[in-house]
């Protein structure tokens, strides 16, 4: 058996070690996690000596763990060195070896290796509404680049290309793929060098500052030991893999990569580290009974969105099968769901098994529901003449041919079963928005940008794109690479009203349909994409033509794409702004239950992300993934929170709100935001970190009567730089009223798309002219700040996504009568507040949530919240936000496998 030292033993053996008289500290160091990468101009001899002084100045990567495990330490140490010229990329495996003698040679050393891994892909930070979000996970090697290298102590090669096909599938390792790389390797008593160097042209080229690629090492060792160790560390229950090396993975395994930063004249790499579940929250005070109401909730369902069949089953499960007891354990599943009062399977998919009489007889025996997804065929649209073609070939979603025969299907069948007592919802189009680089495609390009010309007076703004190409290999233009200037601002926002606009035709006629056949079902008319954020959908425009909306909110995605801080609460606040924005109707989340992006949802987990959801206001729940086979415990979780969601009154969530925070579909777009990292961060600390009620109040809801800004004592503002002269003139009508009205963004009041400058209103309301950029990293509280909102220390800035562009601040010029709240650390003006006819503004020169990192870890923006919320007189520490599901109640019925799992 291998021997493994741990921290637990080692920190008694440095005890011991200082007794007998050496120099060791009391206590271990802290491991590092960040390490220097140089850019080098010297020329490097690759010959296994690493006596260049370049070398010196590179940091060691050390720290390697046994499987990743940080609390296993391999019986050899292991440290790398990595650094890089224009036109190379060169590491170095410095690998101690004790039973390596003098003289000895690599060919002794059979099955040991060391490898690194890189995953890189082009930058595209600012969001691009042409070309979708840049999907690098599931996209084609125009855009995603993943290269495994790995030699042997006799200085044996191998290297490999390894991609996938699409998502959810394994990844596949080419060996067949050639590289021209150089190695060496250097020997001498209890220690081997290993020297590579790999030209940037093979693995994606050199990456520019401000971007960002992934790095893996690991080593095997078999001769004197057999241990693989790692310089990534993990130890949870969200990653299964076993052991921690490439070939373990399958799905998006880049996410447990280290990630390196580019700058200037260096990288800075920072090591992956996982030794808690990102997800887990806390909750010292969990509530449940005390928040329940008597009050029943129309339409309370759950559903799973995928049978037995439809997710992606590794090979070791499906072998363990024959074709009849796959169909018995698929049978027992569909009893186990209806008995815990689960929707059925989607139609027409299951109706073409069972037919229309066995849809009958499972809802007298159960009183099971169905959801039917009408469509049409993309082929049959294409034979009557459909043009409008997206760039991989299949019909657009706004193409007249296909939106008449997807109607036309929607007639048929509900003229056949539109009163069907077992018909809960007809579901309308799911994501349809990942279809927008169609408006990139000859034809379709020209028409939309003379059609937004037309309206508002700016085009596209960008050439077009490639024929028949998938948006993930179209070209990434240089506006999504840079903060979008006036020019881009104004595209985007044309472009997404255009979008919105030609759907909300679309859905209306569908929705006359539904409601003229099956009068009692529920229609849905789109579900919007929120695996890692959130899409450009303006819910209030198809208002009239839904009865409920729904989202697919997936941590898995959000951390592979955003991080741990911004994936924490994705469900909570995913269903908070989709329900806020529902405006009275149904919600639906469909909440990961499975293992995605090679991480693993547990039971913990959708216990909780099914209570953020409840407290929400969320209706129905679609679980994505059907985990019975491979993780049973969290199946039988996922079927117990349905079975007491079936029947979970209101909960006692505050019919009014005095908390606004404000959201301008406009806004957004001309920022580029697309991951919404200001909404989350305030939804952290307004809701899960304070407990005050608040809501997301858009722009174009209260232009529509939707919303209202009546009764809001206070609002806080995180992006308004683009909106209408009438939402400002509403927003300075309620601060003079008496609102308390937090400018978070500097560039607030800039443009109204359909009237031009808010010069005027800017001033108005904020007391500003034009501001310069500046940088910042932190705002100093002023005596006014420390005596009025007891604020003491520094509030911290974040940097904006793009790392080359260091200007997050702006320059204030203080209007007469305004009282200086914050400043930044050379003196200057950082914040201010000045009264507006009863009430007040108060401007920030900086909006601090670039990235998510606030929401978990606050550093003093709690506090100002809390002072701001106390000051207005709103209730916080709500039991609301503490609403947590039990841990035991409603279990349900589970038969046992048909077929047994091997131990271990």
């Amino acid at each position: 058996m291998a021997f493994h030292r741990t921290i637990r033993t080692l920190v008694p053996a440095l005890a011991l070690i200082g007794i007998a008289g050496l120099a060791a500290p009391a206590r271990a160091a802290a491991p590092r996690h960040d390490f220097a990468i140089p850019r080098i101009t010297e020329p490097c001899r690759v010959d296994g000596v690493l006596d260049e002084a370049f070398w010196k100045r590179a940091d060691v990567l050390d720290g390697f763990r046994t499987d990743a495990n940080p609390g296993r330490i391999p019986h050899a140490e292991t440290g790398v060195r990595v650094a890089y010229d224009r036109t190379t990329l060169y590491v170095a495996f410095i690998c101690e070896e004790p039973g390596i003698k003098a003289g000895m040679t690599g060919g002794s050393l059979l099955g040991d290796s060391c490898e690194f891994t890189l995953f890189s892909r082009p930058e595209t930070p600012y969001y691009s509404p042409y070309l979708q979000r840049l999907d690098y996970m599931n996209a084609n090697e125009a855009v995603r680049t993943m290269r495994r290298f790995a030699l042997t102590p006799a200085n044996v090669k191998d290297e490999a290309r390894v991609y996938k096909t699409g998502p959810h599938t394994h990844y596949i390792t080419d060996k067949a793929w050639e590289c021209p790389w150089e190695s060496a390797v250097g020997f001498e008593a209890g220690r081997y060098t290993m020297e590579m160097a790999v030209p940037w042209e093979h693995i994606g080229g050199l990456p520019q500052p401000g971007h960002t690629f992934r790095l893996n090492f690991i080593r095997t060792r078999k001769t004197f030991d057999d241990e693989t160790s790692c310089f990534n560390w993990y130890s949870g229950p969200n990653i299964l893999a076993r052991p921690f090396a490439s070939a373990s993975f399958v799905q998006e395994y880049p996410t447990i990569f280290a990630t390196t930063r580019v700058e200037q004249d260096r990288m800075v790499l920072t090591r992956f580290t996982e030794t808690v579940d990102p997800w887990k929250v806390v909750r010292t005070r969990p509530e449940y009974e005390r928040v329940l109401t008597s009050r029943p909730v129309p339409n309370r369902a759950t559903h799973f969105y995928l049978g037995l069949s439809d997710f992606v089953m590794p090979d070791h499960v499906r072998k363990r099968y024959d074709a009849e007891a796959w169909k018995r354990e698929e049978k027992n599943m569909l009893d186990e769901m209806f008995l815990a009062g689960v929707n059925g399977p989607f139609l027409p998919g299951f109706m073409n098994r069972v037919g229309a009489s066995g849809l009958d007889s499972l809802y007298r025996e159960y009183g099971v529901r169905f959801n039917w997804h009408g469509g049409a065929s993309a082929a049959e649209a294409k034979k009557q003449g459909a043009t409008i073609i997206q760039p991989s070939g299949t019909v657009a979603f706004f193409d007249p041919v296909f939106v008449r025969l997807r109607n036309e299907t929607i007639t048929k069948w509900l003229d056949q079963h539109g009163k069907a007592p077992w018909l809960f919802d007809v579901r309308g189009q799911d994501e349809p928005f990942n279809q927008i680089a169609t408006i990139l495609q000859p034809g379709v390009h020209e028409r939309v940008d003379r059609e937004l010309r037309e309206q508002y007076g700016v085009g596209l703004g960008v050439p077009v794109g490639v024929p028949n190409t998938p948006y993930q290999d179209q070209p990434v233009h240089d506006n999504s690479r840079v903060v979008p200037d006036h020019q881009t601002a104004l595209s985007r926002i044309a472009a997404f009203r255009w979008l919105n606009k030609t759907y909300s035709e679309i859905v209306r006629d569908d929705y006359a349909t539904v409601k003229r056949l099956a009068p009692h079902a529920l229609y849905e008319a789109y579900n919007r994409n929120s695996v890692a954020d959130l899409d450009f959908l303006d819910q209030s425009l198809i208002h009239p033509y839904t009865d409920y909306y729904s989202a697919d909110p997936y941590p898995s995605f959000c951390i592979y794409v955003y991080g741990g801080a911004r994936s924490k609460y994705h469900v909570g606040f995913t269903g908070k702004m989709v329900t806020d924005f529902a405006a009275g109707k149904p919600t639906q989340m469909i909440v990961q239950g499975c293992e995605m992006i090679q991480r693993l949802s547990t039971a913990e987990n959708v216990r909780e992300w099914a209570s953020q959801a409840a407290k929400a206001g969320v209706t129905m729940i679609d679980w994505w993934g059907t985990p019975k086979v491979r993780f049973p415990d969290v199946y039988r979780e996922m079927l117990r929170i349905s079975r007491i969601w079936k029947t979970l009154p209101a909960l006692d969530i505050p019919e009014k709100s005095e908390l606004g925070v404000v959201f301008s579909d406009d806004s957004r777009a001309a920022a580029g935001d697309e991951g919404l990292h200001p909404h989350y961060s305030l939804h952290a600390l307004l809701g899960e970190e304070i407990g005050a009620w608040f809501t997301f109040v858009s722009e174009n809801h209260v232009r529509r009567g939707l919303h209202t800004l009546e009764g809001k004592k206070l609002l806080v503002a995180p992006e308004l730089g683009y909106i209408s002269k009438e939402f400002a003139a509403d927003l300075t009508r309620r601060v003079e009223a008496g609102a308390t009205l937090v400018v978070l963004d500097p560039d607030a009041l800039t443009w109204d798309i359909e009237t031009g400058s808010l010069a005027a209103e800017r001033q108005t309301l904020l007391g500003l002219g034009e501001c310069s950029k500046r940088s910042a990293s932190e705002m100093r509280p002023t005596a006014a700040a420390r005596t009025r909102l007891k604020i003491a220390k520094p509030l911290p800035l974040r940097p904006l996504r793009i790392a080359a562009d260091s200007n997050n601040a702006r320059t204030l010029t203080v209007p007469a009568g305004a009282t200086v709240l914050f400043t930044y650390p050379d003196g200057a003006p950082a914040a201010f507040s000045r009264k507006l006819g009863k009430g007040e503004v108060i401007v920030f020169g900086a909006m601090p949530f670039q990235d998510s990192e606030l929401a978990i870890a606050p550093d003093g923006w709690d506090s100002l919240f809390r002072a701001l919320v106390d000051e207005k007189d709103i209730a916080r520490d709500l039991p609301v936000w503490r609403f947590l599901f039990p841990v035991t109640g409603g279990e349900p019925t589970v038969f046992e496998p048909v077929v047994k799992a091997p131990r271990g």
